[in-house]
């Protein structure tokens, strides 16, 4: 948190109320404005930021454009915004309006760190970068060296690296139902969206570089619960290092990157923490190729020795259909392009630590996860079961 802010409390400044109305006329103007999104039960964690925000209204953005949207008055609104608030989330969210788009603050919530990021935003920098990024051709990315695989020893690199890659966690019939699945969800998902008898927040999670791209949550049907119970009981050691075997289950969802999917921003999934608080297994459902928009992972980045270091090497996902890649959701992490003419499909589950609160970031407040699944209060080890359903992976993250 902004260690300074008490140095902030008397310079004042206004802190304007965010509603639908208000909402709508910031998207139609191209001037930036700057939102502070609160959970309804965040408290201090919020309070803290007041100052902060006060003082880019009264010395550095004045001009009546820092927000405050309180989403226990305006649940539909944080919806909209990607902000639902599910679960436990950690101090506000921040959003910024750049012209032409809503672009959410992903950085640790230091005074250098914010301040630096609204200057991007208020001078356009960031919208053209975006742009610059979101035109590039894709990499190649066949010389980028891979994610470290299982087996391996149990120990200190394994934990440092926060990632690993799992051979043949799902069998090829069951990845081809999933992806029959995942396809049918997407089409239907979208139409009833388009025809207005569907929320978008409650079909699909928010998602860096949208266009081409999709979130799409599952249901709890034969396949995903299939998939969910011989996933947990093969990967149950792994996860379990990190997380616990009391663990919840967080996300249920899936990954489509279509050709022309742009590369995404390097992103966590979840806020630095000391201890890691969700694991999450990316699953593909087919071969994934070079040129297919792979995972990319920034290994070791979840650690406080590492996290702010420069030039750490990025690795590539390269799986094949039934693989997974196991993550700790603090490092670094980016969907590559698609070049491809064909579609990628990642099936992925997290687990969150019993009690834990995640850490909100720039992709999810909270789990991309069904209302309906999330009642069931699903575990790792209620998953997991005591049927074999395959060899456990060993290792630690």
């Amino acid at each position: 948190m902004l260690r300074i802010l008490p140095l902030l409390v008397q310079i004042g400044g206004t802190i304007l109320e965010l509603g639908p109305e208000e909402l709508a006329r910031i998207r139609a103007s191209s001037r930036p404005a700057y939102v502070k999104i609160d959970p309804a039960s965040c408290g201090d964690a919020c309070d803290a930021l007041e100052p902060f925000w006060e003082m880019v209204d009264a010395r550095l953005f004045p001009g009546g454009r820092v927000w405050r949207l309180r989403c226990g008055a305006h649940p539909d609104v944080c919806a909209e915004l990607g902000a639902g608030f599910r679960v436990d989330v950690v101090g506000s969210l921040v959003e910024a309006w750049t012209g032409a788009a809503f672009e959410r603050f992903a950085g640790e919530k230091n005074l250098d760190a914010l301040v630096g990021w609204l200057r991007r935003v208020e001078d356009g920098t960031l919208a053209r970068e975006l742009a610059a990024a979101r035109s590039r051709p894709p990499r190649d990315l066949r010389s980028t060296p891979a994610i470290a695989a299982t087996p391996a020893p149990r120990g200190a690199r394994r934990r440092r690296e926060g990632v690993v890659r799992v051979a043949g966690v799902l069998p090829p019939a069951l990845c081809a139902a999933l992806l029959r699945r995942v396809n049918e969800t997407l089409a239907s998902s979208i139409a009833a969206v388009e025809a207005g008898t569907l929320n978008e927040t409650d079909a699909f999670g928010r998602v860096h570089e949208r266009r081409h791209r999709y979130d799409v949550k599952l249901p709890l049907v034969a396949e995903t619960e299939a998939a969910l119970h011989t996933l947990a009981h093969t990967l149950r050691p792994l996860v379990a290092s990190a997380v616990g075997d009391a663990a919840e289950l967080f996300d249920l969802s899936s990954v489509v990157a279509d050709p022309g999917a742009a590369e995404q921003p390097l992103h966590p999934d979840q806020a630095w923490t000391d201890a890691a608080t969700v694991v999450t297994v990316f699953v593909a459902l087919q071969d994934v190729a070079p040129d297919m928009g792979p995972t990319l992972f920034v290994p070791g980045t979840a650690s406080a020795a590492t996290r702010e270091r420069q030039n750490l090497k990025q690795h590539v996902a390269l799986l094949d259909a039934g693989d997974a890649a196991v993550f700790d959701a603090r490092i670094s992490h980016a969907g590559a392009a698609n070049g491809s003419a064909r579609r990628r499909v990642m099936f992925y589950v997290s687990f969150k630590a019993a009690g834990a609160r995640a850490g909100a970031t720039s992709s999810e407040s909270g789990g991309s996860l069904l209302g309906a699944v999330s009642k069931r209060g699903f575990t790792l080890a209620d998953l997991a079961g005591t049927d074999p359903a395959g060899e456990a992976a060993p290792g630690e993250l």
